[in-house]
Order: structure tokens, then C-alpha cells, then sequence
């Protein structure tokens, strides 16, 4: 995995010192086939530098429960299919074993996973209470860059990379363009997403409102800090927020709630939820416009496939 330019001297010195570790593990092993263990190095390599980047191990062998929990919502926060995410586990745990490590790490029935069948369980959240009990926390604790991204996300399908890098300027246009260009989506593909839905334009005029009463300039981030590795130290700190304080408003027993015509809902909230959310208001909205509803959102999420955008539509019947 080549360095980042973006890494600071500590992190790249820390890789360093992983990087032999990691070797060793798979030139001591003949367990599978020449091409998986390849595939396995690769994303156990991923694995390790996210770990080393974040809690700054220096050791492959300390890695514990927290760091895989941590690092699957990484993952499902950056759109990953569910069957990636577990092959990926499978790789980390091969190489786990073989570490030396003494630690345990949780089992896949331990880690809020969806199944590999897509559109098994509708990750959205669920309104009024997941929405709007979240803001009321994030208002609470005075996080209230955390209701902003809430309202970013859920009303134009964002993902927490793309929310935390969102500019002030990027903001400003949208309101006169009509729609919201962000500049570089997952796998660097940009989109344009339409200001369509009752309530979007007020999101952005407010946001636009609250960064100007406090002086900032266009070129800002306005979820993030605007410094460097601001919005990567802000998605760090949102995703380490809601595992810590997503029970506090949690609806109760949501895995049991089905939604008319919707699959029933994950058991815990993700910030990646909201962008089911999204989807799943978009479709309701186009189809009663009479629009071909699946096209239309597959292209506001960033998405080619239509298969993709059903998982997120979570519907029973299709």
C-alpha cells in the first residue's frame, strides 16, 4: 500500500515498523492458495495501516477487539458491500492467528454486520426518534457540528468522508445552482445531486447562515476543522461518538420494527444509515413524480448499478 502524502512522520515511521511484521506472516504460511494469500495481504496490509494511523500500535500482535470494531464501521461507513466487509474479517483473523497475538477478537455475530444477501436488513434510520434523538444528544454535549453533518447526510445521501469535506463555497453554490457538486466521491467520481426534496435548500441556507455568523471563509470546511487532517480527525471522532452514545437514543428494539413493505431494520445505527434514509425518501419522492424512481436515486447516490441502489431501498418486494 503506497504512503500517503497527507500522513504525518510518526504514522509513516509506524507503518515502518508494521510493514516487516506483516511480511513475515504470510512468507511463514503456505495456508491457501498463491492468489488468496495475495488477496489476504493486501487487506490485512489495509488493516494494520489503519490501525497503526489511528491508535498508533507499533506491534501487529496488540491488536484488539476494539481496533476490528472500529474498523468494520470504517468500512460500512465507505459504502463497502457486506460481503467485502466479511471477506476482509477473514482475512484480518488469518493473519490475527498467525500474529502471535494473545488478544481475542470478536466474533461476526458481535459486529452489527448485514448479511451478504443484499437488502437484508434496511440500515436507515428511523424518524422521529434515531433522527432526531441523536441531535438532541449531539445538542446536549454542545457537538453541534454533529447535528449539522445529520442534516447534510440525511437530506442529500452523503457519506461521512464526503459530509466532513463539504466547503463553505460548495455550499453557497448549490443554493443558486441548484444542486450539490461534491467534488470527489467514493472512488473519486464526482456527482451533482439535485435540490429536488421538500426541506433541502433550507438545510443549505441555514448552514450557510451559521458558518457566516462565525466569520468563516468559503474556502472552510463546514463540518470539519479547517486545518489539515481536518476532516479525517473529524470522521474519526464521529464514528468513536455514536458507537459510545448511539444506545442513549437508539429506538428500542428497532430490529423489530418493520416499516410497511421494508425489510426490518439493522439493531444498531450507523452513520452510513442515513444514507438509506436518503434513498429510500428519494424513491417514495420520484415515483409519486412519475420519474423512473431506482435511476433516479442510483445517480444522486453515486451509483452505476441498480442492484446497489436496492439494497439501500430495502424493500420487501420489488
Amino acid at each position: 500500500m503506497k504512503y500517503e502524502e497527507h500522513l504525518t512522520e510518526k504514522q509513516i515511521n509506524n507503518r515502518r515498523n508494521i510493514d516487516p511484521q506483516i511480511d513475515k506472516v504470510f512468507r511463514t504460511t503456505n495456508h491457501n492458495g498463491a492468489s488468496t494469500r495475495h488477496t489476504y495481504e493486501c487487506n490485512v496490509r489495509q488493516f494494520y495501516y489503519y490501525v497503526s494511523d489511528n491508535y498508533g500500535i507499533q506491534s501487529i500482535a496488540n491488536v484488539r477487539a476494539k481496533h476490528l470494531v472500529d474498523y468494520v464501521e470504517y468500512m460500512q461507513s465507505r459504502d463497502l458491500a457486506p460481503a467485502t466487509i466479511i471477506s476482509r474479517i477473514s482475512a484480518i483473523r488469518f493473519a490475527h492467528n498467525l500474529s502471535g497475538s494473545k488478544n481475542k477478537l470478536p466474533e461476526n455475530s458481535k459486529l452489527s454486520l448485514d448479511k451478504r444477501t443484499n437488502g437484508t436488513v434496511n440500515r436507515g434510520w428511523i424518524y422521529p426518534t434515531d433522527i432526531e434523538g441523536c441531535k438532541a444528544e449531539a445538542k446536549k454535549q454542545g457537538k453541534f457540528y454533529i447535528c449539522d453533518f445529520v442534516d447534510i447526510a440525511l437530506n442529500f445521501g452523503l457519506r461521512i468522508s464526503e459530509a466532513c469535506s463539504l466547503r463553505l463555497e460548495d455550499v453557497k453554490k448549490a443554493i443558486f445552482a441548484g444542486e450539490l457538486h461534491i467534488r470527489s466521491g467514493k472512488g473519486g467520481r464526482p456527482r451533482h445531486i439535485p435540490i429536488d426534496l421538500e426541506g433541502q435548500r433550507k438545510v443549505l441556507v441555514d448552514l450557510v447562515a451559521k458558518c457566516e455568523k462565525k466569520g468563516m471563509q468559503p474556502g472552510e470546511f463546514v463540518i470539519s476543522e479547517s486545518r489539515k487532517y481536518g476532516p479525517a480527525d473529524t470522521e474519526k471522532r464521529m464514528e468513536h461518538w455514536l458507537r459510545n452514545h448511539r444506545h442513549k437514543f437508539t429506538t428500542p428494539d428497532r430490529e423489530n420494527i418493520n416499516a410497511k413493505g421494508f425489510k426490518p431494520h439493522s439493531k444498531e445505527l450507523t452513520w452510513h444509515g442515513l444514507r438509506y434514509s436518503y434513498a429510500q425518501w428519494c424513491y417514495n419522492y420520484y415515483k409519486a413524480q412519475g420519474f423512473d424512481a431506482e435511476a433516479k436515486v442510483s445517480r444522486n447516490l453515486g451509483h452505476n448499478r441498480r442492484s446497489t441502489t436496492r439494497r439501500y431501498l430495502a424493500m420487501k418486494i420489488r
